[in-house]
């Protein structure tokens, strides 16, 4: 048994034993070795309510109160003063004792000798509760935002006055004693964004323009972290964003939302956003959403999105660029299929034409173009007609010679817009020959190539 426990048995034995003149004096000498003794003195003060000899405990807890407030700083007294009214609540000196050192622990508040008044803590209150009411409280001081618990309007306390809050929402000022605002009320960042579009749409408006990302991560805060493209709009038309600029707004920014490190972003035109638990940089997301993509196709749109993110003026990433083709140039060379293997590796000299240091993929390219064989049969096995688009054109600048002859072979397989395409390029480079061989072999099969036959039909009128 080390020497505390023996010191504290000691005291309990004295306490069962009702000697009190040598418990106080053994009281006081523990108290002389500081805070470290306070949790067995606290035991002992509560065996003694509990045995109904309050009186006793109360002028011993007292002590204990004196002794931190003066040896501990405010905050520290302050909880032991909370803990010895807690244990000996009949005892208005101790509730005296720790509304005193409220006062020196929170300095500077004008408000708190009301806000102490009303929580009952020097009348009779439970503690507790009391002590609760206070702490809320202090967390509405004037100037700060909260929410209403029930209808979640957003409100702002604008004083403290004659023992009630002043509180604005929604145009409305309101006077509430503390008790009805802590019950019905609840503390709310005055960053959130439900407090900035009530009483800062300035802010939120310069966010706009100069931290987009960040706009959408502090709506998407007040939206549990997660919301659809649709809410999103919804949230910043016509506060933040004016309807008429939305879709100039958000085509300018999405880039710069999508590459957050806070923010998940869906594809497609009406993407998800959500916050990420754990941050994560463009390149490591980028690369994430490579690896994890369901076929080689998805994957080559991704890397084209980001083609047209540098096109567009945004920052290209040297390190996730050379990563990027070295990975396309290794999943061409292992594909099966001739078109996901030409997808990969034209994918894989589009972003090398960004970025000169990257792989060579030409060598791997060469190999696999020569093996593709039929153009109709390479054009239907591609998904996507953008893609097909960008493996024929990177296929005739592989072999300018026969680059026509391949657009021409490549035709009746292509849907409309393919076909336009094809039409308009070979016209350019002198391939109206070809264009009509191409057309004729279509408007022959229309059930063969009924796109390419549209095309044509089209064409002849």
């Amino acid at each position: 048994m080390t020497e505390a426990n023996a010191t504290s048995d000691a005291l309990m034995e004295l306490a069962r034993e009702r000697q009190f003149d040598a418990l106080e004096a053994a009281w006081m000498k523990r108290l002389e070795e500081g805070e470290g003794a306070f949790g067995e003195l606290f035991s002992v003060g509560e065996y003694l309510v509990r045995k109904k000899f309050g009186e006793q405990a109360a002028l011993l807890l007292w002590s204990l109160v004196a002794a931190a407030s003066e040896k501990l700083e405010p905050g520290r007294a302050l909880d032991a003063a909370i803990r010895a009214a807690t244990i000996a609540p009949e005892a208005e000196g101790l509730r005296e004792e720790a509304a005193a050192l409220y006062a020196k622990a929170r300095p500077g508040i004008a408000e708190l000798p009301q806000i102490i008044k009303a929580s009952g803590l020097c009348t009779g209150g439970d503690i507790a509760s009391a002590v609760a009411l206070i702490e809320s409280c202090l967390k509405m001081r004037p100037g700060s935002c909260v929410i209403h618990a029930r209808s979640r309007r957003v409100g702002r306390v604008e004083a403290f006055e004659e023992g009630a809050f002043q509180i604005v929402s929604e145009g409305m000022r309101s006077a509430l004693p503390p008790a009805e605002v802590v019950r019905n009320w609840e503390p709310l960042s005055s960053d959130d964004f439900r407090a900035l579009v009530a009483f800062d749409l300035p802010r939120l408006r310069q966010m706009a323009r100069e931290e987009p990302a960040r706009l959408i991560e502090c709506l998407l805060a007040s939206v549990n972290g997660r919301a659809e493209f649709k809410q999103v709009k919804f949230m910043l038309i016509p506060a933040v964003i004016p309807a008429e600029g939305w879709s100039a707004w958000w085509n300018a920014v999405k880039v710069a939302v999508k590459r957050s490190p806070a923010i998940e972003m869906g594809t497609g035109t009406q993407p998800v956003l959500e916050l990420r638990k754990e941050a994560a940089t463009f390149a490591e997301k980028f690369q994430a959403a490579f690896l994890a993509a369901s076929n080689p196709y998805e994957r080559v749109k991704l890397v084209g999105g980001y083609v047209g993110e540098i096109d567009a003026g945004h920052e290209a990433d040297p390190a996730l660029s050379a990563a990027l083709v070295e990975e396309l140039i290794r999943f061409g060379a292992a594909a099966r299929e001739a078109g996901a293997a030409l997808a990969y590796l034209c994918a894989a000299c589009e972003l090398r034409a960004r970025h000169a240091a990257a792989a060579d993929p030409l060598p791997e390219l060469r190999r696999r173009a020569a093996e593709a064989g039929d153009a109709v049969a390479l054009v239907r096995s591609i998904e996507g007609e953008e893609i097909a688009r960008m493996v024929l054109d990177n296929l005739r600048k592989l072999d300018p010679e026969r680059g026509r002859d391949l657009l021409a072979e490549a035709f009746p397989a292509g849907s409309l817009r393919l076909c336009e395409w094809i039409a308009r390029e070979l016209e350019r480079s002198g391939g109206g020959e070809a264009l009509r061989r191409a057309a004729g072999r279509a408007a022959s099969a229309p059930d063969q190539y009924p796109e390419a036959f549209g095309w044509v039909w089209r064409w002849t009128l």
